[in-house]
């Protein structure tokens, strides 16, 4: 007998890593699974020899690893997918879940029966189990309240046949008494009152509905019929009043690009006013011409709504303007410092005078409160102006007073008393203040005159001659001394005179006599 073949040699390396590699492939092209995956990874491990690292079987396990991590993508890939499904799934019981536990609380019959339409179709698909039990459960409360409505409507139809038979006979009665009379004039009032009353009604069951309907569609065109010539006139006086809301519209549409909003905007409520008393138009032109007109008013009041939008804006800003100013003047309403802040404030009504109007339900509020400044500070202003007046009258009186003291020491005996009584009398009028401007030369003159004289009686001179000399005080007076007099004068007023100083110390009087200073 022949001897028995040789057994195969056992397949290479290469053979078997190149044999998972190509089943490797196949699966990521194909269906894998993570089972597959893993049993073929198992199947990888357990043929490959890390000790071997010929090129060609380093291909064999790029290749093997490139397909596994295709595979792994696509594994990654499907459980994404599967978990995206499930969300939708859920959501989407979630959402008819909450829309039938709501309809289970309403009176709509035909929103509650959509909803369960809408129920099987998710109740059969992959879904959560728990989610799925409440929406059941919402069926049934649907299902229980759609049969309540279907009851309540089916009593509201039956209960409706009688007012429907009721409106049947009144239109049959209108039909015969057109028969009889010539006045039709009512008929179409009372034809659209009963169709009206009709669709209020509501419907009847629906073996009783359409025989109640015929019957009120007969008798109407009964009336219509027997009414006809009639309506025919109101046919034209319906066209006429189409042709006065045309000519209206045409109005409007030659005024709707208007400049002038106050005078337009009256005139165009005027014709709004003419429109709503036109009667009726023909039915098919209404819509239509209805449409024309409002586009008209609505293309003119909304430019002027623009136009108002951008005056409310450019009042905001002038009323920010103002309330700047009206704080400024009334940070200076208290001030004393008169010339000065009173012209602070003329510059500030000069400023609000430029300054545009505000929004009418702030105007008064804001010139109220400027108003009030500037009043505050002129009214004080003048108040202190009065009281300086009183001040001056006053100390006008004093300063007469003081003259008329000084006067009489003129035919006072004993000179240095007089002269003692003159300083006193100085220093007061320096104490005293301004008098009226009008009367404050003439009355200073007075009393330097009478000082004068008080001064110069060692020497001599008169009240002529002091009057003579009052406008140029000492220098005038003294031209008129001898030399001897105008040499002790001039050395008294350089303080070099040993006499006087001799009898400042021991407090003798000298000749020389000291002039009043100016107020």
């Amino acid at each position: 007998a022949p001897p028995p073949p040789a057994a195969p040699p056992p397949p290479s390396l290469a053979d078997r890593l190149g044999a998972l590699a190509l089943e490797a492939e196949k699966m990521a092209a194909g269906k894998a699974s993570e089972a597959r995956l893993a049993d073929l990874e198992r199947r990888y491990q357990a043929a490959d020899d890390a000790t071997v690292t010929e090129p060609d079987v380093t291909a064999l396990r790029e290749r093997f690893a490139a397909a596994r991590a295709a595979m792994q993508a696509r594994l990654a890939e499907d459980q994404a997918r599967r978990e995206a499904e499930e969300a939708q799934a859920r959501a989407r019981l979630e959402k008819l879940a909450a829309e039938l536990e709501r309809r289970a609380e309403k009176t709509d019959v035909k929103g509650g029966e959509a909803a369960l339409r809408s129920a099987p179709p998710l109740l059969k698909a992959p879904g959560d189990d728990a989610l799925k039990a409440r929406v059941r459960a919402a069926i049934e409360k649907v299902t229980l309240k759609l049969g309540e409505l279907r009851d309540a409507e089916s009593w509201k139809r039956w209960a409706n046949v009688p007012k429907l038979e009721a409106i049947c006979k009144e239109a049959e009665a209108l039909a015969e008494v057109l028969s009889e009379v010539e006045d039709k004039r009512r008929a179409p009032a009372l034809l659209k009152d009963m169709q009206a009353r009709w669709k209020s009604v509501g419907a009847a069951p629906k073996t009783q509905h359409d025989a109640l309907w015929t019957r009120f569609r007969t008798a109407c065109d009964a009336v219509y019929e027997k009414s006809k010539d009639y309506f025919g006139k109101l046919d034209e006086e319906r066209a006429g009043n189409l042709v006065r809301k045309e000519e209206l519209c045409v109005k409007v549409e030659a005024l709707q690009d208007s400049m002038e909003w106050k005078e337009t905007s009256e005139v165009i409520k005027q014709l709004q006013e003419e429109w709503k008393a036109i009667g009726p138009v023909p039915q098919d032109k209404a819509d239509a011409v209805w449409k024309r007109f409002r586009a008209a008013c609505d293309h003119f009041f909304g430019r002027r709504a623009e136009i108002d939008k951008s005056r409310d804006e450019e009042r905001a800003a002038n009323l920010a303007l103002k309330e700047a100013i009206v704080a400024r003047v009334e940070g200076l309403a208290t001030s004393t410092e008169w010339r000065q802040t009173a012209d602070q404030i003329k510059a500030a009504q000069e400023e609000w005078q430029t300054i545009g109007p505000v929004q009418r339900d702030r105007g008064d509020e804001i010139w109220k409160r400027f108003r009030a400044a500037c009043d505050a500070f002129f009214d004080a202003r003048k108040a202190a102006f009065a009281r300086a007046d009183d001040e001056r009258q006053e100390n006008l009186t004093r300063k007469l007073l003081l003259c008329e003291k000084v006067e009489a020491l003129a035919a006072a005996e004993d000179n240095a008393g007089a002269l003692a009584t003159v300083k006193e009398l100085q220093a007061e009028w320096k104490a005293t203040g301004p008098v009226p401007r009008e009367q404050s030369d003439e009355l200073w003159r007075r009393f330097r005159v009478a000082c004068d004289v008080i001064y110069s009686a060692p020497q001599g001179a008169s009240v002529a001659d002091i009057e003579q000399v009052s406008a140029s005080g000492v220098t005038g007076f003294a031209n008129r001394l001898d030399l001897a007099g105008i040499a002790a004068k001039l050395q008294m007023a350089s303080g070099d005179a040993p006499e006087a100083v001799a009898a400042e110390k021991t407090g003798e009087k000298s000749g020389k006599k000291k002039k009043p200073s100016p107020p």
